[in-house]
C-alpha cells in the first residue's frame, strides 16, 4: 500500500463520507471478495488488487499495486 495513502488512513481512520455514501474501509476485510472476483484472472492477480473504499450504489474503489519485479542489468 502507498505510503500516502497509509498517512490518509492515520490521519482520518476509516469510516464513511458524504453523509455513507462513500466508504474508506480496511482492505484486509475484503480480501477474500477481490480474491474471488479476480481468481484465474491473467492480468489481474488478486494479490496485487486491494479494496479501499466502496459506495452506497455498490461500487468498489480498488488499487492496484503489483510487486515490483527486479531483473539483473535493469534497475528497479
Amino acid at each position: 500500500v502507498p505510503e500516502a495513502l497509509i498517512t490518509f488512513w492515520v490521519e482520518h481512520g476509516w469510516g464513511s463520507y458524504r453523509d455513507g455514501y462513500f466508504w474508506i474501509c480496511d482492505p484486509v476485510l475484503f480480501d477474500p471478495l477481490v480474491r474471488t472476483i479476480f481468481a484465474g484472472d491473467p492480468e489481474m492477480r488478486p494479490e496485487d488488487i486491494s479494496m479501499v473504499a466502496y459506495t452506497g450504489e455498490g461500487e468498489a474503489a480498488l488499487m492496484w499495486h503489483r510487486k515490483k519485479v527486479r531483473h539483473d542489468g535493469i534497475p528497479p
